[in-house]
């Protein structure tokens, strides 16, 4: 039998190896058990998280996280590619520089999430539950462009629940469009942006073939459930 020899590798006291190459047999063989340990360990440390210990730079690369809350984590240049991210609560989350690679957002709560500098894709972000307050990857603060159901829906019903307008629209039977105007309004002071920006951020959407859900398509949902 051949003896193995190491490359660029080091055992320190406790045995551990601290390297990542080992030939033998005339084959490399890339050796990943540290870094094996380390996502271990950083994963135990997320699911047990205790809403204190930094996540920064964790690799929690092709990890379930499904459910997690994350509320207020630094997850800073932390690796979550091909991670299960559905309906994790990320509220006011630090993401800045995150690797989101493959990573599924489906039902993800991003409120207030600092995205600067991360890989998110348009995609995942449409998948989320909400944006609200959200720094995108360009450090644009988000405008309402990607009309996620659930926000729109939230919105809207706050809004006729909260304000006297759908007792006079109602009786004189209004078209839906007249109420838009209104509701564009509150969508935007619900971001906390201007109606403007708010606008700008719709033809955006419309100009690169976003498929929104449409107010319209919210307000008609509103009142047949009523």
């Amino acid at each position: 039998m051949r003896k193995h020899r190491e490359i660029n590798s080091n055992v320190d006291v406790n045995g551990n190896l601290d390297g990542n190459i080992v030939v033998g047999n005339n084959n490399q063989i890339n050796i990943s058990a540290k870094n094996d340990i380390t996502s271990d360990e950083h994963y135990r440390s997320a699911l047990n998280w205790d809403k204190k210990t930094s996540l920064r730079a964790f690799d929690l690369s092709h990890k379930n996280l499904e459910s997690i809350d994350f509320t207020g984590a630094d997850l800073i240049e932390a690796n979550l590619s091909y991670a299960n991210l559905r309906n994790v609560n990320f509220f006011n989350a630090k993401m800045q520089r995150v690797n989101f690679t493959g990573a599924d957002t489906s039902g993800a709560l991003f409120e207030g999430v600092n995205f600067s500098d991360s890989n998110i894709t348009i995609e995942q972000l449409c998948a989320s539950n909400s944006l609200k307050r959200a720094i995108l990857p360009n450090g644009m603060k988000y405008d309402g462009r990607y009309n996620l159901k659930n926000e729109l829906t939230l919105i809207t019903k706050n809004y006729f629940l909260t304000s006297k307008i759908l007792l006079y629209l109602l009786p004189n039977a209004l078209l839906i469009s007249s109420l838009i105007f209104y509701v564009q309004k509150h969508i935007a002071s619900y971001y906390g942006i201007s109606t403007e920006e708010y606008l700008k951020g719709q033809k955006w959407a419309k100009d690169n073939g976003i498929n929104p859900y449409l107010i319209q398509d919210v307000i008609k949902d509103f009142l047949k459930s009523m």
